[in-house]
């Protein structure tokens, strides 16, 4: 469970490139206008992703840190069909590696900037359920931005501690 507040400064060095390589890759890749609803300390403390799809992205280097794009699965299934006109009610493999594609191309569109931060990115991890729990490292708590969009809803979370 996060007790930690979060290295503000770092914190937001890192996110604001995600936040911009996001809004970008849901205006390329899906024709839509990602709207942030609000930012803030995430106050659920269980450590629970916020719905049921979520990629997660480690970073490494001169910090450790996690970031999770997590949307609910109607989400994951508009953006299957924006990408390949494909229609489902169910979270299936090609879910699974749509939200991972669009979550790579975050991950792409942000990497200059990582670079410059001495922060390496791994490819994201995409999970199902909200029975997990995730760890921000050093127990931080994370930073919480919702959107809304032609899509859906989505949450992008960050969570940095610096390297010793």
């Amino acid at each position: 469970m996060p007790i930690n507040t979060i290295d503000s400064e770092l914190t937001s060095s890192a996110a604001n490139p995600f936040i911009a390589a996001t809004k970008q890759t849901f205006s390329t890749m899906l024709q839509c206008t990602p709207t942030r609803e609000s930012l803030a300390l995430k106050s659920d403390q269980s450590g629970r992703p916020p719905y049921e799809v979520s990629a997660m992205i480690n970073v490494a280097g001169s910090a450790n840190g996690l970031i999770t794009l997590s949307m609910p699965a109607r989400t994951s299934f508009n953006i299957l069909e924006r990408m390949l006109h494909v229609s489902v009610e169910s979270i299936t493999e090609d879910v699974i590696d749509a939200v991972g594609e669009i979550a790579n191309i975050i991950v792409g569109a942000a990497k200059v900037h990582m670079d410059q931060m001495n922060l390496t990115i791994n490819i994201p991890n995409v999970v199902i359920g909200r029975n997990r729990v995730i760890r921000y490292p050093g127990n931080v708590t994370p930073l919480s931005a919702d959107f809304s969009s032609e899509v859906g809803a989505f949450t992008l979370e960050f969570g940095f501690q610096r390297s010793d």
